[in-house]
């Protein structure tokens, strides 16, 4: 029943592995874990919770929610010994990232809660060598941005009144334009003639995938219809097939 092992953490001593294991797609069914390296047993050592961290004060931490709990851990015995307590009740629930990190020394830097969900920004361009150049967009809430086959345009997934809406940059003119308006609609994936955008929307209810003329000339198509959330991956070169990620309640994705 496991989906998914994650955030692997080599424990002191270097004859075991910390991690999450998953086995739905809610916060309930999150595990934390152990593996020996010597025989690749391993044992769930805490439920309910994300990125399991183990600290030199001898805790393993981890997040539920906005809440960063640690619990007392036996090393020797790789268990917990006693009930976990709240170390923090301000904690960022951004799901793109890992929203804190503990130090060797058991020092803990965190994101508070309301950051690190895709703040106001531009686009810019950055070369090989990480230098920055900007490519005059506006400001806005930019999120999933994806280059057109041409070089020309940037699609852009925009968060604007609590709601997510598909627009394009136009890098030659200095335009941004709408492609979107109904539903939430994100995760922008170009055809190969770089004509159509492909893109998440619930304007049907699930999110579905659609695809829609990159200029906004003409309405959005409905390629798939199915009762779970679906997001766009990649097109074929030859725009015949897309491949994509689907949550489902018994095969998860």
């Amino acid at each position: 029943g496991e989906v998914s092992h994650a955030w692997p953490q080599i424990l002191p001593g270097g004859r075991s592995v910390l991690y999450q294991v998953r086995t739905g797609m809610d916060i309930d069914p999150i595990r934390a874990a152990v593996v020996s390296l010597d025989g690749g047993k391993s044992r769930i050592v805490m439920k309910g919770g994300e990125f399991p961290r183990y600290v030199s004060s001898g805790e393993i931490v981890l997040r539920r929610g906005s809440r960063l709990v640690a619990a007392p851990f036996d090393l020797r015995r790789l268990l917990q010994t006693s009930p976990p307590i709240s170390i923090l009740d301000d904690l960022s629930q951004t799901i793109e990232e890992v929203p804190f990190a503990v130090s060797a020394t058991g020092s803990i830097v965190y994101l508070p809660s309301g950051t690190g969900e895709s703040p106001p920004g531009t686009l810019v361009w950055v070369d090989r060598q990480g230098h920055e150049k900007p490519t005059g967009a506006p400001i806005r809430q930019y999120m999933f941005p994806t280059l057109s086959p041409d070089g020309r345009r940037a699609a852009a997934t925009i968060v604007e009144g609590g709601l997510l809406q598909v627009w394009v940059f136009d890098l030659t003119r200095g335009a941004l334009s709408p492609v979107t308006f109904d539903g939430w609609n994100q995760f922008n994936v170009w055809t190969p003639d770089g004509r159509r955008l492909i893109f998440s929307s619930t304007r049907a209810g699930a999110a579905n995938l659609y695809w829609e003329d990159a200029g906004g000339s003409a309405p959005p198509e409905r390629l798939t219809n199915f009762p779970h959330h679906e997001d766009p991956g990649s097109c074929s070169p030859d725009g015949r097939f897309v491949a994509y990620a689907e949550v489902d309640p018994t095969t998860h994705w």
